[in-house]
């Protein structure tokens, strides 16, 4: 397996038989090229602050490599469950159970849903490699969805992978107004609940910002997931039925 990137300073790609060290990135956070839809390969780059995002757009000239970019921001927007807000707006939609939130029901609905959403980049990001790989870590139970349901039908959700105690959220799609807002402010409360103490929103969003997401420094961010990557969290927080789970307060 083979990646390519640029040391700061130069224009010449360098060959590489593992991801090069993060500090390599960029300022748009692009670390690299290369690699392979491959779920081990994709464990190990989430463990080292390491995600993919096939298809993007940047200011670079992406040479003759028609692979996989990886990407390690700096800073890195993060959301902590005690920051969490609420606007008065969504408080009233999840008092008033406009929707049944849940875990994991129809993981690759989801997956297809955020596949549809207009991300204003070139092409589809979530390419048909890309929704394997996710299938695959979430057949291991690595990946995990939160979906949001109106009327017994799919309103929208979100996807991510679980490392420890830090929830890496990857994209977030929805076909009623509020569905995703609702399934993450319901998601971040019972998280906390579980022992997960970390959003990792990988990408900013005025969105995200809104519900209390910050940046910080990656280095950071990667000595925290190195701490508390054996953190098991029990696989109860993704079972059942959420119906009871308290709705955050405001924060």
């Amino acid at each position: 397996m083979m990646f390519y990137y640029r040391k700061k300073g130069s224009r010449a790609w360098r060959p590489a038989l593992e991801f090069p060290p993060v500090s390599e990135a960029d300022r748009h956070g692009l670390l690299c090229f290369g690699g392979a839809y491959d779920a081990d390969l994709f464990c190990r780059a989430y463990a080292e602050g390491i995600f993919p995002w096939p298809d993007c757009e940047t200011e670079h000239d992406q040479g003759p490599f028609y692979e996989i970019p990886w990407f390690s921001p700096d800073p890195r927007f993060v959301l902590y469950p005690e920051s969490l807000h609420i606007s008065h707006s969504l408080r009233k939609t999840l008092k008033h159970g406009k929707f049944s939130i849940c875990a994991d029901r129809d993981f690759e609905g989801v997956i297809r849903g955020c596949a549809t959403m207009d991300r204003g980049v070139s092409g589809g990001w979530l390419t048909t490699g890309l929704q394997r790989t996710l299938i695959e870590l979430h057949r291991r139970g690595v990946a995990h969805s939160v979906e949001s349901y109106c009327d017994g039908v799919l309103a929208g959700g979100f996807y991510g992978l679980m490392l420890g105690r830090v929830f890496v959220g990857e994209s977030m799609f929805t076909r009623v107004p509020d569905a995703s807002k609702a399934a993450l402010a319901t998601f971040v409360k019972r998280a906390a609940a579980f022992g997960i103490d970390m959003i990792d929103c990988e990408d900013h969003t005025a969105n995200l910002e809104r519900f209390g997401a910050t940046f910080i420094p990656r280095d950071q961010y990667i000595a925290y997931l190195h701490a508390h990557l054996d953190f098991q969290v029990s696989q109860e927080l993704w079972s059942g039925s959420w119906e009871d789970a308290p709705y955050p307060e405001q924060g």
